[in-house]
């Protein structure tokens, strides 16, 4: 419970600063588009980056999607991920999703794998890029892998970052 709380406090809060020797503020950043590989079309990959906790992203189930991509169309300096689980059903899917950061199209960076199921999980990862994908490694009994995610929040430094 208490993780909860601290999790609702970091989605929540609209900007946090972070103490640091160049005085640089961490911020919530809005991408500009979210794709999947194969999506269900009542429930695209957008959804998923509507600041709407009640909607979700879906892959189309059928065939399974084996990444969520998040853009911003520059670059960022990325510090923390916060994935929103759904509410109503099916959050075990969440587990094996691997949030990687791009720069260019080329994987920088590998953040922590999700290992269990959580209502919000807050996942600390740094790097520089323009984009995150959300890989999903494995399906949950006989599923394919399956993105299904209620939303997805970036906090990270705008670039260039300004001098103090």
């Amino acid at each position: 419970m208490f993780g909860l709380i601290i999790a609702l406090i970091f989605i929540l809060a609209p900007t946090t600063s972070l103490a640091s020797s160049d005085c640089r503020d961490i911020v919530k950043i809005s991408p500009s588009k979210a794709t999947m590989e194969k999506e269900d079309e009542s429930h695209p990959a957008n959804d998923a980056i509507d600041m709407k906790n009640d909607t979700f992203a879906l892959s189309a189930t059928s065939n399974g999607s084996k990444y969520l991509r998040v853009n911003f169309n520059h670059a960022i300096e990325i510090r923390r991920i916060v994935i929103v689980n759904r509410k109503d059903c099916c959050q075990s899917r969440a587990i094996g999703i691997t949030p990687r950061i791009f720069a260019k199209n080329d994987a920088v960076k590998r953040c922590p794998k999700i290992e269990n199921t959580e209502s919000v999980y807050v996942i600390q990862c740094y790097g520089i890029g323009d984009e995150i994908e959300l890989y999903q490694t494995k399906g949950t009994g006989s599923d394919p892998p399956i993105i299904n995610l209620a939303e997805i929040y970036v906090y990270g430094i705008l670039l260039p970052a300004s001098k103090c």
